[in-house]
């Protein structure tokens, strides 16, 4: 584990800028699952069209949303996000920010300052 530790570190010492691409998996630790998970059930995703054509697609959706949001917002940020915010602060201006799929908001939480680009929005705001 040294020797990967190792060459991530020459990997950052050596770029010149770094974005840092997040998915669900970052907020595990956060109590929040991912939708990959074994035994989790199998989410279909739907398409711009099926969301705006069918209003039970959107209903779906808006339900889905408000029952995860108590999960979400009591949600704090955990080690991989704090590490993420050291890693800024190391880099300093070659930390190009962060681009995550997470709508739980807990890269800005842990106080990261660079853009953070909220693929699929925050369910906080």
């Amino acid at each position: 584990e040294i020797a990967n530790f190792n060459k991530l570190f020459r990997f950052f010492k050596k770029s010149k800028k770094l974005v840092i691409v997040t998915g669900a998996g970052i907020s595990t630790d956060s109590n929040i699952p991912d939708y990959n998970s074994l035994g989790r059930p199998k989410t279909k995703v739907i398409t711009d069209l099926e969301f705006k054509e069918n209003e039970m697609n959107r209903k779906r959706y808006f339900l889905r949303s408000f029952n995860g949001y108590k999960m979400i917002s009591d949600a704090e940020p955990n080690s991989n996000h704090c590490s993420l915010k050291i890693l800024e602060d190391v880099l300093k201006d070659r930390f190009g920010g962060i681009i995550t799929q997470n709508v739980d908001s807990l890269h800005t939480e842990s106080g990261v300052r660079s853009r953070i680009i909220e693929l699929h929005g925050n369910l906080k705001q």
